[in-house]
C-alpha cells in the first residue's frame, strides 16, 4: 500500500494522465532538465468532474483490501477512508453489539464481528485497537464457551475527554476475559459504566468510568460466574464516578461508584466518587461483599449528598459485608482521604458513615485522612454491625467535633487515635467520672474534658484525660 508522499505522487500522476488530451507538457528552463509543468491554459478548459474522476480512479487503485484475519493492530475511526487498512468505522463491525444480559456468545463466535468471529484474540495472541476521537457504542468481550478464553486486547483511546464508549446497558461489558488493557477514554452506561462477570483480568490507565446522568445503579459492577473465582483489576490515574439520578432498587433510588462482589482490585492515584442528585436516597462510594478485595493507595474516596429529599438518606464511604462462606472481604486504604458530606432539604435524616462493616471483614486504613460530616444526622467514621469484623483498624488520628456526648455509639477505631472534647463535665455528670481517687470536681462549674479513644474502656471506648479514668464508668 502507498502512503504519505508516494500516495500523493501517485494521485498527481493520475491527474496528469487524465488531463493529457487537453494539456501540453513542456520542459521548464527555470528548473532541472527532468522537471515538467502544465500549461495554465490547459487547466482553464478542464471541467471539475474530470479531476474528480481522476482522483476517484487513483483512490480505487490504492484501496485497501479486507482486514487480514491475523492483524495485530487495527483502528476504530470515524474517517476510515479508502486506502486506510485495518480500519473499522463502527464498534459493531469491530467487536459486535451489546446484549441486554450477560455477554455470552456461542463458539465459534457468531456476533458478526471481526474481533471475535475472525481474529479471536487471546492473551497469547494479543491485538491492539487504536480508538480515535468520538463517541462509540459499548465494547463487549464475550465469554467463550469453547477454546481458550478471549483476551489480550488493548483498547487505546485518544484521551478521556475525546474518546468515549457508551452503552444502553453498560459501556464496557466483559465475561471471563483475560489480560485486557484499557487506556485514555471515558466509559459510561445506562445501568453500569463497566460490568464484569466471572473471572479474568484487566489494567485500566487514565480512564473515567461513569454512570449515565439520567440514572444508573453503579459506575462499576462485577459479579461471579459459576466458578466463583475473583477477577483481578489494577487502576492507575483513573476515576470511577457515580452521579446523576441513580436507579430504583429495593430501598428507593440508589447510586454506587464501585460495587464489587467478585474481584480483587487495586487502585493507585485516582478518585472514587458518588454524588447523586437530591432525589437519591442511598449512596455508596465503595460496596464490597462476597469476599471481594479492594486496596486503595493515594486515592480520594468522596461522597456528596447535599439537600436530600427522601425521608431518610445515607452515604457510606465504604460498605463491606463478609457474607461468603469461606472468603474474607478485605479493604485497605493507604495514604488516601475519605471525605463525606450529607444534608437534608426539609428536616429529615441524612446519615453518613465513613465505613460500615459486618461479618467476615478485614479493614485497614493506615496513614489516611477522614472528613465525615452530616449537620442534620449522625456522623461517624467506622461503625460495625453485630458480629462485625475481626480486624478493624483505622490507623489515622481524628479529632471529632466537641459535644455533650460521644461522637457515635459503636464507633470503631484504634487505641490512641481518636479524640473529642466533652463540654458538659461537672460533679454531677456521670460520663466524666469525677469520683476518681485524688480528683474532686464536685461543685465545680461545667468544664470541658478531653477524651481519647481506648478500646479497653467499657461500655464506651473513651478515656478521660482529666479524670484519668474511663468515661461513663459511674461515680
Amino acid at each position: 500500500m502507498l502512503t504519505g508522499p508516494a500516495r500523493h505522487c501517485f494521485r498527481t500522476l493520475a491527474i496528469l494522465a487524465a488531463l493529457a488530451p487537453a494539456t501540453s507538457l513542456r520542459a521548464d528552463p527555470t528548473h532541472s532538465a527532468d522537471s515538467i509543468t502544465v500549461d495554465d491554459t490547459a487547466f482553464s478548459v478542464l471541467q471539475g468532474t474530470d479531476v474528480q474522476a481522476a482522483l476517484e480512479s487513483a483512490d480505487s487503485e490504492l484501496a485497501a483490501g479486507p482486514t487480514p484475519p491475523n492483524a495485530d493492530v487495527v483502528y476504530l475511526r470515524k474517517d476510515c477512508t479508502t486506502g486506510l487498512t485495518n480500519c473499522f468505522s463502527s464498534m459493531a463491525a469491530l467487536a459486535g453489539s451489546e446484549g441486554t444480559g450477560a455477554p455470552v456468545h456461542p463458539s465459534p463466535e457468531t456476533n458478526g464481528s471481526w474481533l471475535w468471529d475472525t481474529r479471536q484474540p487471546t492473551p497469547s495472541s494479543p491485538v491492539l485497537v487504536v480508538v480515535g476521537p468520538g463517541s462509540w457504542t459499548s465494547f463487549v468481550c464475550p465469554d467463550r464457551t469453547g477454546g481458550p478464553p478471549f483476551g489480550g486486547v488493548t483498547l487505546r483511546g485518544s484521551g478521556r475527554e475525546t474518546t468515549s464508549l457508551h452503552g444502553t446497558t453498560a459501556g464496557f461489558d466483559a465475561s471471563n476475559c483475560f489480560s485486557l488493557d484499557v487506556n485514555d477514554m471515558t466509559i459510561s452506561g445506562q445501568s453500569q459504566g463497566v460490568r464484569w462477570t466471572g473471572e479474568g483480568s484487566a489494567f485500566w490507565h487514565d480512564v473515567d468510568i461513569r454512570t449515565d446522568p439520567t440514572g444508573a445503579l453503579a459506575a462499576w459492577k462485577d459479579g461471579c460466574s459459576a466458578s466463583d473465582t475473583l477477577s483481578e483489576h489494577s487502576f492507575f490515574s483513573s476515576r470511577i464516578i457515580a452521579d446523576g439520578a441513580g436507579a430504583q432498587a429495593s430501598f428507593g433510588l440508589q447510586l454506587t461508584a464501585f460495587e464489587s462482589s467478585c474481584s480483587r482490585s487495586s487502585f493507585f492515584g485516582g478518585e472514587l466518587r458518588a454524588a447523586g442528585d437530591p432525589t437519591v436516597g442511598f449512596q455508596r462510594v465503595v460496596d464490597l461483599s462476597n469476599g471481594a478485595e479492594l486496596r486503595v493507595a493515594g486515592t480520594a474516596i468522596r461522597g456528596l449528598g447535599a439537600d436530600r429529599t427522601p425521608a431518610f438518606s445515607g452515604i457510606w464511604g465504604v460498605l463491606a459485608s463478609g457474607n461468603h462462606a469461606t472468603r474474607t472481604t478485605r479493604f485497605e486504604l493507604i495514604g488516601g482521604i475519605v471525605s463525606l458530606f450529607a444534608s437534608h432539604a426539609s428536616g429529615g435524616t441524612a446519615s453518613v458513615a465513613g465505613a460500615s462493616l459486618s461479618g467476615r471483614v478485614e479493614f485497614s486504613a493506615p496513614a489516611s485522612a477522614w472528613v465525615v460530616r452530616a449537620p442534620d444526622g449522625a456522623s461517624y467514621r467506622v461503625a460495625t454491625d453485630a458480629g462485625g469484623p475481626a480486624t478493624p483498624v483505622v490507623a489515622s488520628p481524628f479529632l471529632w467535633q466537641s459535644g455533650t456526648d460521644e461522637p457515635e455509639s459503636g464507633l470503631l477505631s484504634e487505641t490512641g487515635r481518636d479524640l473529642f472534647v466533652e463540654t458538659d463535665c461537672n460533679g454531677t455528670t456521670e460520663e466524666c467520672n469525677c469520683s476518681e481517687p485524688g480528683i474532686d470536681c464536685s461543685g465545680d462549674p461545667v468544664h470541658p474534658h478531653l477524651m481519647v479513644y481506648d478500646s479497653s474502656c467499657s461500655p464506651t471506648p473513651w478515656f478521660d484525660l482529666v479524670t484519668r479514668a474511663c468515661r461513663n464508668t459511674g461515680p
